[in-house]
């Protein structure tokens, strides 16, 4: 066994640390966050900007850190209140109940925050001065009433999350000038008439002479709609006592049922609408459903309700993307002592660019496990080379990613359509290490429409394939305009490496002429040519 030197950093007990560092990095919200750096000049300060937006981004491209970021500054800086919904633990759940699970949620992020108002104090410490935490001294009656009335409301949304979708309810119908309504079973909402408001379990009595009672149906829809004047009256109570809007920051929209997605964006959007108040939701765009135009549209329009911002930074860019992710890595790095040039090579972050597709999670996983890799390589039997993370490590790494990805396709994606995209890929694979096209880059009509370019678009959004270039020209199809994807490298890397494959290098000078071939071309029109 080759004799080790003992200042080795990648089997030093402070690397071990940055391993564990980057895996908290990886996998916590908050971690990411205190991290950010924005994929863009201007992202934040969007972000922190009193208007509704959608964020879109793929999985691990930072919209969490974002949101969470966002939410940070904003109480830090006094701007105004975050209130942070994560949508994945109610995905099994269908609307109305998806929408009042996040209604608890956001209610009892309300009373908490007032909870901790009520004993905020005039002077604070430095640690308290670098927190969220509410520094304004309200009125002990209006945070008494507003925890009353929120703690009320959310009781009644528990009792309502638990009845059938729809519920009996009694009105009294009167002939003289008022009447009277209650919910038939304990614990329903029961409607208001004329007041257009809601009780649980509530009624309100008025005298005439003549009285009729009668029972009809209503469903939970219909209930919290006409609770939403309710519900935006705490919100205006609220602002109006500290003075400063709040922000909804609703996190995975795509794990909530496609078909509920714009009802619940639709309700949230009439909660804060007209009032000092804004949501902001982070989501996949290909997997997503925001609005539905009609008569009368549901949900948010963008352009006319909201903005949106993007995320993903792609490859179509490589100079950019490798910029982006270089910060990225130089960032945490530098955060434990470390310079990101000793503990990694040009070759292997290069690799890790491609392997990553641009998305910094997966980047940071990779390194992880490449570092992994790197150290049980010194502390082999194998003679060491390099006391730095190289290629050959990467290279192993990357072909690992392939099962986590399918992982994720059977964890967020719907079963109905989880087939047509597994035989899409399938598709894909079989096209690029067909004799004929032998190469990791294919080309897809930007005109080429249906559920297969739907399949499509969601494998790149799960990382399957990546945009490596817009507007591809092919001299031999003069009047179509193509769009090159690279496939994922887990396919071809590592044990899954081939022989007569072709791999592009996005950094070539010809680029434009390697992408013009034919034989790249996997979809045109309305047919497909695999």
């Amino acid at each position: 066994m080759a004799q080790k030197p003992n200042d080795w950093v990648l089997s030093s007990p402070k690397f071990a640390t940055f391993l564990n560092f980057l895996e908290e990095v990886e996998r916590s919200r908050q971690a990411g966050a205190e991290y950010f750096i924005e994929p863009a000049s201007g992202v934040l300060g969007r972000a922190k900007s009193k208007r509704n937006q959608i964020i879109f981004g793929r999985r691990g491209s930072g919209k969490s850190s974002l949101l969470e970021k966002t939410r940070r500054d904003l109480g830090q800086e006094r701007i105004a209140i975050g209130f942070f919904i994560d949508c994945e633990p109610h995905k099994d759940n269908t609307y109305p109940n998806v929408l009042i699970l996040i209604l608890i949620d956001l209610l009892s992020q309300i009373e908490q925050w007032l909870s901790t108002a009520s004993s905020s104090r005039p002077s604070w410490s430095r640690q308290e001065r670098d927190s969220d935490r509410p520094r304004e001294r309200l009125s002990k009656k209006i945070i008494r009433q507003l925890l009353s009335d929120v703690a009320a409301e959310q009781s009644r949304l528990e009792q309502l999350l638990v009845e059938p979708d729809e519920v009996d309810v009694e009105r009294m119908r009167q002939q003289g000038w008022s009447n009277s309504v209650h919910a038939k079973t304990s614990g329903k909402l029961a409607s208001h008439g004329a007041e257009a408001a809601a009780e649980i379990g509530g009624e309100s009595n008025a005298h005439s002479a003549n009285e009729t009672k009668e029972t009809f149906r209503m469903g939970k829809r219909e209930l919290l709609s006409r609770q939403l004047k309710v519900y935006r009256g705490l919100i205006e109570r609220l602002t109006g006592a500290v003075a400063r809007p709040i922000y909804i920051l609703l996190d995975d929209l795509y794990h909530v049922h496609r078909s509920d997605q714009p009802h619940l964006v639709g309700f949230l959007h009439s909660l804060v609408k007209g009032k000092n108040a804004c949501i902001k939701i982070g989501t996949v765009r290909s997997r997503s459903s925001w609005y539905l135009p009609g008569t009368q549209p549901v949900g948010m329009k963008i352009g006319d309700d909201a903005s949106e911002i993007d995320l993903d930074v792609t490859l179509e860019d490589y100079d950019a993307a490798r910029l982006f992710l270089h910060s990225v890595a130089s960032k945490l790095a530098q955060s434990r002592g470390f310079e990101l040039s000793r503990i990694i090579t040009n070759e292997a972050f290069d690799r890790l660019l491609l392997g990553s597709g641009g998305v910094a999670r997966d980047m940071i996983n990779i390194w992880r496990k490449a570092s992994a890799q790197a150290v049980s390589r010194i502390q082999g039997r194998a003679p060491v080379r390099m006391d730095s993370v190289t290629v050959e490590d990467v290279s192993k790494t990357i072909a690992d990613l392939d099962e986590l990805k399918q992982e994720d396709l059977g964890r967020d994606v719907d079963p109905n359509s989880s087939d047509g995209l597994l035989t899409e890929f399938a598709r894909v694979k079989d096209f690029c290490f067909s004799p004929t096209c032998a190469t990791n880059v294919l080309l897809i009509e930007r005109e080429f429409r249906g559920r297969r370019r739907d399949h499509l678009n969601q494998l790149v959004d799960l990382k399957f394939l990546h945009i490596v270039k817009k507007s591809v020209s092919v001299p031999s199809r003069a009047a179509r305009v193509y769009d090159a994807f690279m496939l994922d490298m887990s396919q071809y890397t590592g044990p899954r490496q081939r022989k007569n494959f072709r791999i592009v290098n996005f950094t070539d000078r010809d680029l434009n002429v390697q992408l013009g071939q034919p034989q790249l071309i996997y979809c045109e029109g309305d047919h497909g040519l695999n």
